[in-house]
């Protein structure tokens, strides 16, 4: 579908293998499932045809799955944002991925909700109240989806864990007078170049698209910027409070990352004629 539309997707970081791994990203668009599916797939573009394709599956609400299903949708309607699996669910979930001879990644988005200004703005409220970091670029993690995965996988197939940052934008130049105020859900960062007209402003847009946005247009105006963080699985405390602080520590991070992606990609868009 990306392909089909021409969305354009950027890989920067670490390496992507074909193995079984567990995938922790920010969520910034349902669009998010189509194209951890589509890294997936890029694998098959490096001449190993010989080498099955990954089974990519998303843990959430209770469930693992490769598409959403009717018991998908029951589950967000029914269960709490602090959904946590017990002891023998676990196992009984994640069991079929351990003892698979095809490599899979299990994929989960610690911050259930997908970011939008509006959201970011009052969760920080609530970081504050509790003296929690404030966020601007991702949503505060929950922490259950996170610990059953890890509880799940630990000691098996799975030794490898990639930390995925999805960043969507799309570049145009733009007559100031016909700039209109952005919704809350969009971020847009306006910066002039000397090299063009002054009634001209290069204009790089980063929001949180939706699916048809993203899709519903050929060629597709977006660009997926998306870095790879590979770390070791059996490195990660398992221990929840340790858990706790050890993914908080890597969302803060990620927060700076995005960032700093965003200031290299307005500073390119600049440099280009």
């Amino acid at each position: 579908m990306l392909k089909l539309n021409c969305v354009k997707i950027e890989i920067t970081g670490d390496e992507l293998e074909v193995d079984s791994a567990v995938l922790l990203s920010n969520h910034r668009s349902i669009a998010d499932y189509i194209v951890i599916s589509a890294l997936a797939q890029s694998l098959e573009d490096k001449g190993r045809p010989e080498i099955d394709l990954v089974s990519v599956k998303f843990f959430s609400w209770f469930s693992l799955w490769g598409l959403p299903n009717l018991n998908v949708f029951n589950n967000i309607l029914s269960c709490d944002e602090n959904w946590e699996l017990d002891t023998s669910t676990t196992y009984n979930t994640f069991n079929p991925s351990v003892v698979s001879t095809k490599p899979e990644w299990i994929s989960v988005f610690p911050e259930v909700n997908i970011w939008s200004a509006e959201n970011n703005e009052l969760l920080n409220e609530l970081n504050e109240k509790y003296y929690l970091p404030k966020l601007q670029n991702v949503l505060y993690p929950r922490f259950s989806s996170t610990f059953n995965v890890i509880n799940g996988l630990y000691k098996s197939s799975f030794s490898k864990l990639y930390d995925i940052t999805i960043l969507y934008y799309k570049k145009k130049a733009a007559d100031p007078q016909k700039i209109v105020k952005m919704s809350q859900t969009e971020t847009a960062i306006q910066l002039e170049s000397s090299g063009e007209p002054d009634e001209m402003v290069r204009t790089t847009l980063f929001d949180s698209p939706s699916l048809l946005q993203v899709l519903g247009e050929y060629p597709s105006s977006f660009v997926v910027r998306v870095h790879v963080k590979l770390k070791a699985l059996p490195r990660i405390p398992l221990k929840r409070k340790k858990l706790e602080k050890w993914l908080e520590k890597e969302w803060v991070e990620k927060d700076k990352l995005l960032e700093q992606l965003q200031t290299t990609i307005l500073t390119n868009h600049l440099k280009e004629k």
